[in-house]
């Protein structure tokens, strides 16, 4: 596996969340939704980079989706 200083793009996407879910669905479980929500957050502060999340549509349960872009820490520059 390269090193992030390695690779040659400017940036790279993941999604935001691996899932979406209803208010009513969150109510009950908030704080280990509120985890799994968190997830992929966590590991872009843990691995010191910069990202910015972007809204990508809707699912089939009209619920909307979202991208995250991120990048090396400080080079904000190239997510906007």
């Amino acid at each position: 596996m390269k090193d992030l200083d390695q690779v040659k793009q400017d940036f790279l996407a993941t999604t935001t969340t691996r899932t979406q879910y209803r208010k009513t669905e969150i109510e009950p479980y908030s704080i280990q939704i509120n985890s799994k929500l968190g997830y992929y957050t966590n590991l872009m502060n843990l691995l010191y980079l910069s990202a910015k999340a972007l809204p990508a549509g809707f699912t089939y349960r009209a619920l909307p989706c979202w991208i995250s872009l991120f990048t090396r820490a400080f080079n904000e520059e190239y997510l906007l």
